[in-house]
């Protein structure tokens, strides 16, 4: 045995060969959209309390033509929660999306030029943050 120990791996290379996990968009998404379909609906409902319209089928079809569209972007909030896997490894950051056209885009660390982070009031509200990374490319 001898008494050389060091080690000479540099952390950033066994960084970029380790593999990290995929991981999922937060759930709340498809929780912030439902809230949104909610909330759209009660003018409409407050309309029909003020006018105290009888529940024909006049004065409620826009209401559920309302409904019907929210809930199908809560839908396809939650499909492309289902279908969105991210990953940032020790040289990389990937992104898989898409149900029928399948993408994967992958950065290497040293490109990105600039890291944005928005966030609407219902972002804020339920704690989640937009986090955008640019490359410096124009489009």
């Amino acid at each position: 045995m001898t008494g050389d120990t060091t080690d000479t791996t540099d952390p950033a290379d066994a960084a970029a060969v380790t593999p990290s996990t995929w991981s999922r968009l937060s759930p709340r998404v498809i929780w912030v959209d439902l809230v949104l379909t909610l909330l759209s609906l009660i003018p409409g409902l407050i309309a029909l309390a003020i006018t105290r319209s009888s529940a024909s089928g006049d004065v409620i079809w826009p209401l559920v033509g309302l409904a019907a569209f929210g809930v199908l972007s809560a839908v396809g909030d939650a499909v492309r929660w289902l279908f969105t896997h991210y990953r940032v490894s020790g040289s990389h950051i990937e992104l898989r999306t898409g149900v029928i056209l399948r993408q994967h885009r992958s950065l290497r660390l040293e490109r990105i030029r600039s890291v944005d982070i928005e966030a609407k009031l219902r972002h804020r509200v339920s704690g989640l943050r937009m986090v955008k990374v640019g490359a410096g490319q124009r489009r």
